[in-house]
């Protein structure tokens, strides 16, 4: 089913606040179709990607790559919308638990970014650190040798050509491990405590690419802290993404 009306995509998208990992979900729904994509409010007759917006599906909605927070009410979750694919196995589980059918089809669109945007960077910098657009206070570092990359940013190409000037990421976000996983960055997750649902998105995608492992505590404001500091205290996972993006690509239901 296709649900274009006027050769646009109608595509539901968390936009609160410029937001990097939500405003990823337009940018590459317009790169995969080649057609103009139109904000569409949620529970909508609409398409669902990006983010952990589970909730906002409604029974006409088509959801591909979208994930959960693990606090969804068996009322928030839509029993006829149509479920190409999720970000991970746990979601597929709440849906499931649910009895709302779901493939296990998986998989963050947000892996498929390099298809449609692989410019050749200078590295610049050892080390980036990618903090969630909430943590004001944490965003306030200043840590010699590191570059700090900030997500209340909506200018998709900007913020990936900051990843890719960096050597190794640290993050607290969920998309920011992701876009150096689809970058082949090595990246360490350091812990954050305040995602909503706690770990679970974390856990959702981790398992759905085979690199599970535990966040990292760690005070980005201790006096006298440098990159070198960091790149030394933290263990940076530089296994590939184990997981096959052809189905996940070959389900969306925008892509001609």
């Amino acid at each position: 089913m296709k649900l274009e009306t006027e050769g646009q995509i109608p595509l539901h998208w968390w936009d609160i606040k410029p937001n990097f990992g939500d405003a990823l979900s337009p940018w590459l729904a317009q790169h995969i179709s080649g057609k103009p994509v139109s904000f569409a409010a949620r529970h909508s007759r609409s398409y669902l990607s990006i983010g952990s917006i589970l909730s906002h599906a409604g029974n006409e909605s088509i959801v591909w790559g979208t994930g959960s927070f693990g606090t969804e009410t068996p009322s928030q979750l839509a029993t006829n919308a149509e479920y190409r694919a999720v970000r991970g196995p746990l979601t597929r589980n709440i849906l499931e638990r649910n009895k709302i059918s779901c493939p296990r089809v998986y998989g963050d669109p947000a892996l498929l970014v390099p298809a449609f945007y692989s410019p050749d960077v200078e590295k610049t910098h050892e080390l980036g650190i990618v903090l969630r657009w909430s943590e004001s206070n944490r965003n306030k570092h200043a840590i010699p040798g590191v570059k700090p990359i900030f997500l209340r940013n909506d200018n998709i190409e900007e913020v990936l050509d900051s990843f890719l000037a960096c050597e190794k990421i640290i993050s607290t976000s969920l998309h920011g491990l992701i876009i150096a996983d689809a970058y082949g960055i090595p990246n360490a997750w350091l812990d954050s405590p305040t995602p909503k649902g706690l770990e679970f998105k974390y856990w959702d995608y981790l398992i759905s690419v085979g690199k599970t492992r535990d966040p990292q505590p760690y005070r980005l404001h201790a006096p006298g802290l440098t990159a070198s500091t960091l790149l030394n205290d933290m263990n940076f996972d530089r296994r590939p993404v184990n997981l096959d993006l052809g189905p996940l690509l070959s389900a969306c239901p925008f892509r001609d």
